[in-house]
């Protein structure tokens, strides 16, 4: 009876065992997982925690209906709590229109501002020495306490509430941002000064390098004459989380 006992045991972690290689193997391969369940899903239909038996998956993709690169575009894999793995799918670093068709940008009104310690606190202070580029101020919202708590510490030195001509206030733009706005997403923002208010940015190309994700920005309007009153501009951009990870850096120049 020991014997058939035993025998049930190590039937059962070897099953284990097999469910676990599977799993993480079709996770691996950008596939969904086979034998955990999802415990926590996101609203695409595919994307968020799943748990097997002393494993689990973070895992974020491209799962509604009509979406082209079906499947999972990252992951990470964890035992017994702790991560062993991670991945994100290749084929999108070489997507020249991914990042495009995944973020949604846009412009509002901030003011101009030279203060030193809104430029230290930005993402990408260190880049500021690079003489190459002119390097833009970047942050980065993952919760609604975090764009609430930027707003009042920067109210006092950058216009939320004033729009300018055409376009929008900050306050106007984020307006309809809750919680559940966060729910798979970041936000990012891009300060941009400039020693006219004539002059309109956009970004103009989105591209990975490393573990860095770059805004690159270029001035829209090539007007012939402009104003000579100082402005700043804020470009926000809506990021799925599963094109960030945790050490992912985010930096933005102008062209």
């Amino acid at each position: 009876m020991k014997k058939k006992y035993i025998a049930i045991v190590l039937a059962v972690i070897f099953l284990w065992f097999v469910a676990g290689v599977i799993d993480f193997a079709l996770v691996h391969s950008y596939h969904k997982s086979l034998f955990s369940i999802c415990v926590e899903p996101m609203q695409d239909g595919g994307s968020g925690k799943y748990a097997g038996l002393g494993y689990s998956f973070d895992i974020e993709g491209n799962f509604t209906p009509d979406t082209s690169d079906y499947g999972v575009t990252s992951y990470r894999g964890y035992i017994l709590g702790q991560e062993v793995s991670r991945g994100f799918w290749e084929k999108m670093l070489v997507s020249e229109t991914y990042y495009f068709s995944k973020i949604n940008f846009n412009m509002s009104f901030a003011n101009w501002t030279d203060d030193s310690h809104f430029y230290a606190a930005s993402l990408n202070s260190d880049k500021y020495i690079e003489s190459s580029k002119l390097h833009l101020p970047v942050f980065l919202f993952s919760s609604l306490d975090e764009l609430n708590n930027f707003k009042q510490t920067y109210e006092n030195i950058l216009s939320m509430n004033q729009s300018w001509d055409e376009v929008s206030s900050f306050e106007e733009i984020i307006e309809e941002i809750d919680e559940d706005f966060f729910d798979g997403r970041s936000l990012g923002l891009i300060y941009v000064s400039a020693n006219n208010c004539t002059h309109r940015f956009a970004v103009s190309d989105v591209y990975v390098e490393e573990d860095t994700i770059h805004f690159e920005v270029k001035e829209t309007t090539n007007a012939e004459t402009v104003d000579t009153a100082m402005a700043g501009w804020f470009i926000t951009a809506e990021i799925p989380n599963d094109i960030l990870f945790e050490e992912t850096k985010i930096d933005a120049f102008i062209k």
